[in-house]
């Protein structure tokens, strides 16, 4: 019988500390997601920014060959249509609401 008990009682402590561990993973693992929802985050606002200021450098090499008389005039022109059609997107979208 005391055999019996001394196992009972190995497994009860082998059980406690699987409950631990079990306890202390899912501490680490919500810790982890949380920093990945972070990074994430991080991460779209640094491509937000990027496209931003590609954007920003295009219109500005556009700008300065024009000033300088050496842009291309056939450039200008595709740049101001394509952002006539991307307000045209926009107000479609407006609209649709």
């Amino acid at each position: 019988m005391k055999d019996v008990l001394d196992r009972l009682d190995e497994i009860h402590q082998k059980v406690d500390k699987l409950s631990e561990t079990v306890r202390r993973l899912t501490e680490e693992n919500q810790r982890l997601q949380s920093l990945v929802e972070q990074k994430s985050g991080e991460r779209a606002h640094y491509e937000r920014s990027y496209h931003e200021l590609t954007e920003k450098y295009q219109t500005l090499k556009l700008t300065k060959g024009v000033a300088n008389g050496n842009g291309s005039q056939q450039a200008l022109k595709e740049k101001i249509d394509a952002y006539i059609q991307e307000i045209d997107q926009c107000l479609k979208i407006l609209g649709s609401h």
